[in-house]
């Protein structure tokens, strides 16, 4: 009887053996599902997250209509030691790696969130600040960049100093901040005093070229001399004129109507209009309204400090603690205050100029700082006040939507430009001056925004 226990155990152990050995040459497509993955970040320029806010990094799968988040945890970064920390300030224990219950790679994004710690959805990400597609590494390398940056990589923004709303271009120069371009526009104008009498004459032609049909004028109704409303720069000028409606016909076949018109006008004495143009190129910046981020412009200066009109304290980019950083934000430490916010360039922002004298004011993002300063500080305040060694920096920063202090800014810079060493003279310097310099995509090691590298092992 024992020999054939021992027998049985025998085969049983051959049996395993086997089984294993011949296990290890399993068909493909008898696979161990993929239970866990490791993520492994690495970041560059990542800031520390703002008082009472973290960063959350999510996998993201879209599932037809649906987008369905799985959150790896929350978690903040010492620029410094260059640590990922918990939020108390302490080292992670899996220091920058972080555990999926899952295969990743049945996933479709991994994406960082900005959250506010009190009060946050724990199922649905704050605004997301860096993601990317999920692709294997080392054939696609995951870098987690700022949404759409790509699409900014050839934006460009301008600031001018102008002030308008005090109506006088020659005083308080350097009061003002408006993210536009600006110049001093003449024209001639020259009003219609009276008109004698017109005549329309017409006459007949065979041959319109290329063209398929024409239209051409056959009458006018309703001759008069009457006033309109002439837009020039931010101002209208009414201006009296020759006005008629005209009556047209279009022609596809021979013969052709083309009319000669001919008016007997008497007109006075052309003079010269000067007004102020605000303009916009074609600023490409992202609408981020939608991904819960916004812009908001900025001036950092002694000046400001120095006046007592300071809204609060510069929060430096992660690259501004550098000596090569500090030494492109001349001013930095000087007093902060805000032109407002805004999600178009190309509009006005939200306060529509709050500090401003009047609402004469460019359509377009900005502020004058004469009335309602800070700290009750009464107007103007001059941000280039020496004949020469001014110091500060303009900026646009850009800002999740639940970041929720005034005294400072979000530590992303998406531009900046110093304020000028001497007194700005809009009527004679260049435009080219004013060019802000752009920051969001710039695979520069020693400024612009965040990168995070993510490497990947499944188990």
């Amino acid at each position: 009887m024992r020999r054939r226990v021992n027998r049985l155990l025998f085969i049983a152990l051959t049996v395993i053996t086997v089984t294993l050995y011949f296990g290890c040459s399993q068909p493909d497509d008898i696979i161990s599902p993929i239970s866990l993955s490791t993520l492994t970040l690495s970041a560059q320029l990542l800031p520390e997250a703002p008082d009472g806010m973290a960063y959350e990094l999510w996998a993201v799968r879209l599932a037809g209509t649906d987008t369905l988040y799985t959150s790896l945890g929350k978690f903040d970064y010492n620029r410094v030691e260059k640590l990922f920390t918990d939020l108390d300030g302490v080292e992670r224990e899996d220091k920058n790696a972080f555990s999926l219950d899952d295969d990743i790679f049945s996933y479709d994004w991994i994406a960082i969130s900005i959250e506010a710690i009190a009060g946050d959805d724990p199922l649905l990400p704050g605004p997301t600040m860096l993601w990317d597609l999920v692709t294997d590494p080392s054939n696609d390398p995951i870098n987690l960049r700022f949404p759409f940056s790509d699409s900014m990589w050839f934006s460009t923004c301008r600031y001018n100093m102008q002030t308008v709303s005090d109506t006088d271009r020659y005083n308080n120069i350097g009061t003002g901040l408006w993210f536009s371009t600006y110049s001093r526009k003449t024209t001639v104008v020259q009003d219609t005093i009276a008109f004698d009498s017109f005549t329309i004459g017409s006459t007949w032609v065979d041959d319109i070229g290329d063209k398929s049909e024409t239209t051409v004028v056959i009458d006018i109704l309703n001759p008069r001399i009457d006033t309109i409303d002439l837009i020039l720069g931010l101002d209208t000028l009414i201006h009296q004129s020759f006005q008629y409606e005209i009556v047209a016909q279009t022609f596809s076949e021979p013969p052709y109507l083309g009319t000669s018109t001919l008016f007997y006008i008497q007109v006075g004495e052309p003079f010269e209009v000067t007004y102020d143009q605000f303009t916009q190129d074609d600023f490409a910046l992202w609408d981020y309204s939608e991904l819960g981020w916004h812009y908001k412009g900025w001036i950092v200066s002694p000046s400001i400090s120095d006046a007592n009109a300071s809204e609060g304290d510069f929060t430096l980019p992660a690259w501004g603690y550098t000596v090569t950083g500090k030494d492109a934000l001349p001013g930095y430490e000087g007093g902060l205050i805000s032109t407002g916010t805004f999600n178009n360039i190309d509009e006005p922002d939200d306060d529509g100029g709050k500090y401003a004298i009047g609402p004469r004011v460019p359509p377009f993002p900005g502020d004058e700082f004469f009335v309602g300063l800070p700290n009750g500080v009464a107007g103007p305040l001059d941000l280039v006040p020496d004949p020469s060694g001014n110091q500060g920096v303009v900026f646009i920063s850009l800002e999740p939507d639940n970041f929720v202090t005034d005294t400072t800014n979000f530590p992303l810079m998406i531009f900046f430009k110093a304020l000028p060493e001497t007194p700005w003279d809009p009527l004679v310097d260049s435009l080219d001056q004013n060019t802000m310099k752009g920051l969001i995509n710039t695979n520069n090691p020693t400024q612009g925004f965040p990168i995070i590298n993510v490497s990947i092992k499944r188990f």
